[in-house]
């Protein structure tokens, strides 16, 4: 998981990154590790927790291998696709999702006992 804070904003968003990875893994989507890219494996879903007004988020996104193009109709579909699922993964988990574009990396929204 990346994060644009400190270490504190790291360790408050702790226990919703658990317990989404738990969620894909459990949905048998595999999660990016940065030390399994080292070693050739560089495709999964990333986390990231971000700033945004009012509170930070977290986001996440599919990230291909890096063999496939990384332009044209064939990666955005599958972008699309895997942030449908992605989105279906979390609502099937009880997590909120931020209603924008379906297509676009789902955020998820904290619930107000987790920060």
């Amino acid at each position: 998981m990346h994060c644009d804070g400190g270490p504190d904003l790291f360790d408050a968003w702790r226990p919703l990154a658990l317990e989404v990875v738990e969620a894909l893994l459990l949905a048998g989507l595999p999660v990016f590790d940065s030390e399994a890219a080292a070693d050739g494996v560089e495709s999964g879903v990333e986390l990231f927790v971000q700033e945004e007004p009012g509170q930070p988020v977290l986001r996440l996104v599919w990230r291909q291998h890096p063999a496939v193009q990384r332009s044209g109709e064939p990666w955005h579909g599958v972008q699309s696709t895997m942030h449908h699922a992605l989105r279906e993964v979390l609502a099937a988990h009880g997590h909120s999702v931020r209603a924008d574009v379906p297509h676009n990396a789902p955020t998820v929204l904290p619930a107000e006992r987790t920060l």
